[in-house]
């Protein structure tokens, strides 16, 4: 059975947003089979089903497996026509269930707009605060190689480390600008009686923006303590991870055995490669 491998294509919390690829993706024949940074599709007779996404707080710390609110969704998802096809049953973080029902005008497993953004911002918010605040302490380490330095005549305090902090900074900011927006606009939603609406073009905006922060990141560094042959390594070495990281997803995506080999030695050599590159001229 054929398969196909692609990067999330949606925010957490955007479920409307996961809802629509997946119904676009079952009308191409394809059907998810693993979600997590990547997503695994199984290839499957093209339908137009109905997809729902469903968010539960995490169970208590003591409480083994699912929690039981997680199980009777479940149980009323199946007495319905309802199937779980991917669930994350992560209790210090969320809760996601993925859900699929062959008809496309089935009974809706949520049928409460509020419920479900309450549930979100209990599950979801959490994991947006946390990148936020993993990214305000990664950019502590930078701030404090430059103002860690002495003020002494003739040491020149790195500007990079400066440049590099603010950086991880408006990276954590536009991941919570990005939050706020959706919540915003769902809440406007639902004041007005709509249903809440998704958010793949801001998705499209943030991995755009998120790029060219960490280009930046790199450029600042590498401009000022290498020079520009420095920034070239650095492209070729990040241009070879990107080539290592395709041929990986061919090899997870190939029926024949030999062509998964060929792809996945071709990857390692590649990226092998590139990481000793990178060791080999930062540590020059």
């Amino acid at each position: 059975m054929k398969t196909k491998t692609t990067l999330c294509p949606t925010l957490g919390y955007d479920s409307k947003g996961t809802e629509k690829v997946l119904r676009e993706m079952s009308r191409q024949g394809w059907i998810l089979k693993k979600a997590g940074i990547l997503w695994k599709y199984e290839e499957a007779e093209p339908k137009d089903g109905a997809f729902s996404v469903v968010y539960t707080r995490p169970g208590d710390w003591m409480e083994e497996g699912e929690s039981e609110e997680l199980r009777n969704i479940v149980e009323h998802a199946e007495s319905i026509g309802w199937q779980r096809i991917n669930s994350r049953n992560d209790r210090n973080n969320n809760n996601t269930s993925i859900f699929m029902n062959e008809d496309p005008v089935a009974e809706p497993l949520e049928t409460d707009e509020s419920v479900h953004l309450m549930n979100t911002r209990e599950t979801m918010g959490r994991t947006v605060k946390g990148w936020m605040i993993s990214m305000i302490v990664v950019s502590m380490t930078p701030f404090l190689t430059y103002f860690g330095y002495p003020d002494y005549e003739g040491v020149v305090k790195p500007k990079w480390a400066l440049y590099i902090g603010v950086i991880d900074i408006l990276l954590g900011l536009a991941v919570l600008a990005g939050y706020l927006l959706w919540l915003r606009r769902a809440q406007k939603a639902l004041d007005m009686g709509r249903e809440i609406p998704d958010m793949l073009k801001y998705t499209k905006l943030f991995r755009g923006l998120t790029v060219l922060i960490a280009a930046l990141w790199v450029t600042v560094y590498m401009r000022v303590e290498g020079g520009s042959l420095a920034l070239l390594i650095v492209s070729v070495g990040v241009l070879c991870l990107v080539i290592a990281g395709k041929l990986l997803m061919k090899a997870t995506d190939s029926e024949s055995k030999s062509k998964r080999i060929i792809f996945t030695a071709a990857a390692l050599i590649i990226a092998v490669a590139a990481v000793f590159m990178l060791l080999y001229f930062g540590t020059k």
